[in-house]
C-alpha cells in the first residue's frame, strides 16, 4: 500500500484509485486514505457523487470530525438511496450521539444489500444492539459468522447476542470453540464464557494463568482474573475467588479513579440541588396522546432491578426498553452539551431539568419509540437513574417509580464481584464502594423525606421469599391488573442485556442471597451500615 502511494497517482485510472482507497481503508491506513482522497477530489471537483462522498465520510470519521462525516454520508445517500454502506455508517454515528430515533429509521429503511459484507453486517448488528433490539441483530451476527467462521470477533459477537436472547447453550459452544482454537488466549471470550458457564472455564483458565502476573495491569488481565474468580466461585472455593475479585478490581480502579469520584460527587450534588429546590414552582411536563406510561425501576445495581423489570415485561401490557442511558443523554441534550463526550454534573442537572422538563421528556420518549410502540406501559430499569428521580418526577408526572431495596452487605458483595463496564467504578474496591453507598443512602433518605408517597419500595428479600405475594402487591400499587405471565417470567423471557441476564432466565430462587454472609466480617470492616 505505502509503495503504491509513493508513485505518481495520476498514472492510475479513477477505478484503480477507488480500489486502492478501499484497500487502504480495510487496513486502517488513514494517511493513505487522505492522500488518495485529494487525488479523487482533484479529478471530480464538482459532482458530489455517492462514492466520493462516502470516502469523504470515512476520512472525516477516522479523524474525529463527526459532523463532517455525518454530512458526507447524508450526501452519499442523497445521490444514491441504495448506499447501504453510507446508511449503516450514518446509523452508527447517530447511535454514538444517542439519536436513536434517526438511527432506527436508517437501519429499518436501509435499501442496499449488505448480506455478503461481514463488516457491515456486524455494524448493523451493533447498531441494533445499541438500540435495544438483540433479536433483530441476531441474523446479522449469524450471517457475518457464517461468512467468516474463522474470525474470532464475529463468533464472540454472535455469542453475546445469543446470550441476550436466551440461547446460552449455543453461545457457550461458540465460545468454547474460540478458546480451543486460540489456546485460551482471548480474555474477552473467556470472560463471556464465565458469565454463562463458569464451570466450563477451567481448561482455558489454566492456559491463561501464566499471563496473570500483577505487572500486566490492563483490561484483559481484569477480564481473565474475573473469569478465574467465577470459576472458583462455581467450585465452592470462595476464598480464592475473593482474592481474584480483589485483584481484578485493583486493575480497573487504577484506570477509573476519576470516574469513581465523579459518580460520588454527582450523587451529592443532585441531593443538595433537590433539597434546595422549590419543586412547586417548576411546571410538570405534559403527556401527549398515545405516549406509553413509564415505569422506572430504580435502586442500586444488583438489588433486583433486572428481576423486577423482567417480571413486569412478561405482562402483555408492558414493554421493556431495557437499561438505556437515554435519561442522562436527554439531560445533556436539553442543556446543550455534547451527548457523546460530556458528563452529567450538578450544574448540567440544574440547567436541564429545572428549566426543561418537557424537553427532557420529549427527547427521551422520541428515542425509545421503536421499543415501546403501541405499549400501554414501558419499563426502564437503569439503576443510575435513581440520582435523577426528583427531576424525572417533573418530566414524567404520570410515571410510576419502583425502588428496589436489598440488604446493603448483600448488594455490596454482589457489586464487588461484578466488573461493570461503564459505570459504578467505585465498586471495584470496598473502601471506594463504602463511600458510594454512603452517598447513595443519604440521597435515598432525602428522597424519602421530600417525596414520600411518590414511589414504591420493594424489598428484594421479600420478593424472593414470597414472590407471588410480592408481585401481586407491586402490580396493585402500579394499578396494573395481574396476569399469569408475571408469575412465570422466566418462561416468557424475551431478552436482557444486563449483568443479571442469566439469573433472570431462571425461576426466582432465594438460595444465592446469603452468599455474602461467609465474608460478613470483611464486608462490615469496610462497609459502614
Amino acid at each position: 500500500m505505502k509503495k503504491e502511494i509513493g508513485v505518481d497517482l495520476t498514472k492510475f485510472t479513477s477505478e484503480e484509485i477507488y480500489k486502492i482507497f478501499r484497500t487502504a481503508w480495510r487496513h486502517g491506513e488513514l494517511t493513505a486514505m487522505k492522500t488518495l482522497l485529494v487525488e479523487i477530489e482533484r479529478r471530480n471537483p464538482i459532482e458530489p457523487q455517492d462514492e466520493i462522498s462516502f470516502f469523504r465520510g470515512l476520512v472525516a470519521k477516522y479523524e474525529g470530525r463527526f459532523a463532517d462525516a455525518i454530512a458526507a454520508f447524508e450526501t452519499s445517500m442523497q445521490c444514491n438511496e441504495k448506499r447501504h454502506d453510507s446508511a449503516i455508517e450514518l446509523a452508527k454515528l447517530k447511535c454514538y450521539f444517542f439519536e436513536f430515533e434517526q438511527a432506527y429509521k436508517l437501519i429499518n429503511d436501509c435499501q442496499g444489500d449488505f448480506s455478503n459484507s461481514p463488516v457491515y453486517l456486524t455494524m448493523a448488528g451493533e447498531c441494533l444492539i445499541t438500540l435495544g433490539l438483540p433479536d433483530r441483530a441476531l441474523p446479522h451476527f449469524e450471517r457475518a459468522h457464517n461468512l467468516q467462521p474463522n474470525i474470532h470477533q464475529f463468533a464472540m459477537n454472535l455469542a453475546s447476542c445469543l446470550s441476550f436472547v436466551g440461547q446460552s447453550a449455543r453461545a457457550v459452544k461458540l465460545l468454547q470453540g474460540v478458546l480451543t482454537d486460540e489456546g485460551g488466549n482471548l480474555a474477552r471470550a473467556l470472560y463471556q464464557l464465565s458469565t454463562l458457564a463458569p464451570e466450563k472455564c477451567e481448561p482455558f483458565v489454566k492456559a491463561e494463568r501464566q499471563s496473570l502476573a500483577p505487572a500486566n495491569l490492563d483490561v484483559n488481565l481484569a477480564l481473565r482474573l474475573q473469569a478465574e474468580a467465577r470459576l472458583n466461585d462455581a467450585k465452592g472455593e470462595s476464598e480464592k475467588a475473593w482474592d481474584l475479585y480483589q485483584r481484578a478490581g485493583a486493575v480497573v480502579t487504577k484506570q477509573a479513579a476519576d470516574e469513581a469520584m465523579h459518580e460520588v460527587k454527582l450523587l451529592r450534588d443532585a441531593t443538595k440541588l433537590a433539597m434546595a429546590t422549590n419543586w412547586t414552582l417548576i411546571p410538570n411536563a405534559r403527556r401527549a396522546e398515545n405516549e406509553p406510561r413509564m415505569i422506572f425501576v430504580l435502586g442500586l445495581p444488583r438489588s433486583g432491578t433486572t428481576l423486577v423489570e423482567q417480571i413486569l415485561s412478561a405482562h402483555p401490557d408492558v414493554e421493556s426498553v431495557g437499561e438505556t442511558n437515554l435519561i442522562a443523554r436527554s439531560i445533556l441534550k436539553v442543556a446543550g452539551r455534547n451527548l457523546a463526550t460530556d458528563r452529567v454534573t450538578g450544574e448540567v442537572l440544574s440547567e436541564a431539568t429545572l428549566s426543561h422538563p418537557q424537553g427532557l421528556r420529549k427527547n427521551y420518549l422520541r428515542n425509545i419509540k421503536h421499543l415501546a410502540q403501541n405499549a400501554r406501559y414501558a419499563v426502564e430499569k437503569q439503576p443510575f437513574n435513581t440520582v435523577f428521580f426528583p427531576f424525572l418526577l417533573k418530566a414524567f408526572p404520570d410515571a410510576r417509580f419502583i425502588f428496589t431495596e436489598r440488604h446493603p452487605l448483600a448488594t455490596a458483595y454482589s457489586m464487588f464481584k461484578q466488573l461493570f463496564a461503564q459505570a459504578y467504578y467505585s465498586s471495584n474496591r470496598l473502601v471506594d464502594l463504602n463511600i458510594y453507598l454512603q452517598a447513595h443512602r443519604s440521597m435515598m433518605d432525602a428522597w424519602r423525606d421530600q417525596f414520600a408517597g411518590q414511589f414504591i419500595e420493594l424489598e428484594y428479600e421479600t420478593l424472593v421469599a414470597a414472590p407471588e405475594t410480592a408481585i401481586a402487591g407491586m402490580l396493585e400499587k402500579l394499578d396494573i391488573q395481574a396476569h399469569p405471565n408475571v408469575f412465570e417470567h422466566h418462561i416468557h423471557f424475551k431478552q436482557s442485556m444486563t449483568a443479571s441476564s442469566q439469573q433472570v432466565q431462571q425461576s426466582i430462587q432465594s438460595s444465592g442471597n446469603l452468599a455474602w454472609q461467609q465474608f460478613a466480617d470483611r464486608l462490615t470492616a469496610k462497609i459502614k451500615l
